[in-house]
Formats: C-alpha cells, sequence, structure tokens
C-alpha cells in the first residue's frame, strides 16, 4: 500500500478505452552500483533524448552525485527494497501529469528500439492492458510466466505468441514492465511488505483476470539473481524475503499449505547445496513464527 516518502529526495472502475495524452516516466531501483555504469543506463537510459524523464531511487549506503537536469535523484541509505519506490514513483508520476511507468532495475539490457516501441505502445495500450516485454535470463525465459499453484512456472519451449494474458493467471517480473499510474493505483500499490521477492506476483494477483498482459514485440536480457552463481552469504541474505513474501501472498490470498512447502522445500534445497542448516531456520522464522502485520 502507499506510505508517505521516508527519504530524502536528493478510482473509479476501468473502461476500455485507450489512454489520452499519455506519457513515459521511466523509473530505476538501484542498489551498490553507479547509476551511468549499470547495464539499464548503458543500454537503454543513457540513450534517451534529454526531454525524458528518469526517476532514479538508489537504496545504496553511500549516495552518488548526480547533476542531470531531467534526473530526479532519491537516496535511501535505509534499503526499502522495491515496492516503496514504485509506489514512490507512481505518486510523483501522477502528481507530474505522467500516465505511465516504464520500471526496471540496474540489471537489465535492452535493445535499442525499445524506446520507440514504449512509445508506441502508450498510444495503443487499452486501460486494462500493462505491456510487457519478452524477457530471458541467459537462455531461460523467464517473463512474462505461468502462476500455476502459486508456484512461478516459465516456458522453456521459446517465446510465447503475442496475445494478451490474464493477469490471474500470468504475471511479469517488474523490470521492463510498462504499466499505467491508474493501474498501479486500482490495485492499492505495491505492497510494500513485499520489499524484492514476490512484488511483481502479488501485484498481478491483486490485478486478477479483468487486467491483461500485452505483449510488447522486443527482448530484454535481464540478470536474474537465482540464476547468478552466489555466495552462501548473500544466499542468506536473500531467503528471509521469498520467505515471509510468501507468508504474505498466503495471509492475502490464500494457498498457506502450498506456499509454505514451497518455501521449505527450497530451504532444504539451499540446506544441502550450501552445507547450512540456517536455511531451514529461516524458513521456520520467517514463514512459520513471522506472522504479517
Amino acid at each position: 500500500m502507499f506510505c508517505p516518502a521516508t527519504c530524502v529526495r536528493l478510482s473509479t472502475k476501468i473502461k476500455i478505452k485507450l489512454y489520452e495524452n499519455p506519457s513515459i516516466l521511466h523509473v530505476i531501483v538501484i542498489y551498490r552500483a553507479q547509476l551511468f555504469t549499470c547495464k539499464s543506463w548503458l543500454s537503454y537510459l543513457g540513450r534517451l533524448p534529454i526531454s525524458e524523464q528518469i526517476w532514479v531511487w538508489d537504496n545504496s549506503p553511500i549516495p552518488q552525485t548526480i547533476d542531470q537536469s531531467n534526473i530526479h535523484y532519491t537516496h535511501c541509505p535505509q534499503n526499502m527494497g522495491v515496492s516503496h519506490p514504485y509506489n514512490q514513483a507512481s505518486l510523483w508520476a501522477k502528481q507530474h501529469g505522467f500516465s505511465f511507468l516504464v520500471l526496471m532495475d540496474q540489471d537489465s539490457d535492452f535493445p535499442t528500439e525499445a524506446f520507440e516501441q514504449y512509445q508506441s505502445a502508450i498510444g495503443q495500450l487499452k486501460q486494462n492492458e500493462i505491456g510487457c516485454p519478452v524477457i530471458y535470463s541467459g537462455s531461460v525465459l523467464i517473463s512474462p510466466f505461468k502462476i500455476v499453484k502459486f508456484k512461478p512456472t516459465y516456458w522453456f519451449e521459446g517465446p510465447i505468441k503475442n496475445i494478451p494474458l490474464p493477469s490471474g493467471y500470468y504475471s511479469a517480473i517488474n523490470s521492463g514492465l510498462l504499466i499505467s499510474t491508474n493501474i498501479i493505483e486500482q490495485a492499492g500499490g505495491f505492497d510494500e511488505r513485499l520489499k524484492l521477492d514476490w512484488s511483481d506476483i502479488e501485484l498481478f494477483m491483486t490485478l486478477g483476470p479483468s487486467f491483461n498482459l500485452k505483449m510488447l514485440p522486443f527482448t530484454i536480457q535481464h540478470q536474474l539473481s537465482v540464476h547468478e552463481k552466489q555466495t552462501t552469504a548473500a544466499r542468506l541474505r536473500r531467503f528471509p524475503f521469498y520467505c515471509h513474501g510468501a507468508r504474505i501472498v498466503s495471509e492475502k490470498h490464500g494457498g498457506f499449505i502450498r506456499l509454505g512447502y514451497m518455501t521449505f522445500r527450497e530451504g532444504v534445497k539451499q540446506t544441502v547445496f550450501n552445507f547450512n542448516l540456517k536455511f531451514v531456520w529461516i524458513w521456520v522464522k520467517h514463514f512459520i513464527f513471522t506472522k504479517p502485520i
């Protein structure tokens, strides 16, 4: 849900019609990365016309010096994840007359035609549609994906056909998404308790099947964390977000037993892979004992 900003800044039923005078705010959330050297900047943001507005949320401990007239920079050393920044960006966009957000993090590699395709899409999307490019992590197609009994299920056979997908049964990762501020408002915003994992899935589950994913005709490469080589310490830091996020989803949408099984199985897998029993304890603490508030 929407909350007031805690960091320092350095409706009605949807009708199926097109937006009037649409415009885009380009939104990026970064962590321990230099804006001007990250993949999303080099492949997309840095190529935008100076007239395009960029909204940067930096969760890093140390702020960066950003001196560019079209960049709106917020430093948040508390590291509030992605849901809170996306909500703040949506509020800022509405206050300044932007109809759409393009969401991204630091690890997405956009093709050269992405900006033109986003511009074309905002003139064609209906008010119940969310734009979604095809996204790969290496050779694995990761977005959009099916939601089968709360489990993200990837297509391994290749890109799906360019058809609308009901968002109650399909989801997409946040990065690369073209979404209107009105739709975010309809969902009540991203759930800010979901700092990382489940943020995107829960939003689509909340929106339900009356909203559609509309495929955009370009492909992004995205460095998905689960497909990277990570240290045991890094996995231990991330696993609580996964478990607690699943518990929040179970409170809002049901499926406690199913989600408990999924997260427990992942905890056992990580325990065996990393030779570390802390993963099972994290599951007990963050899924079983920590009740969402």
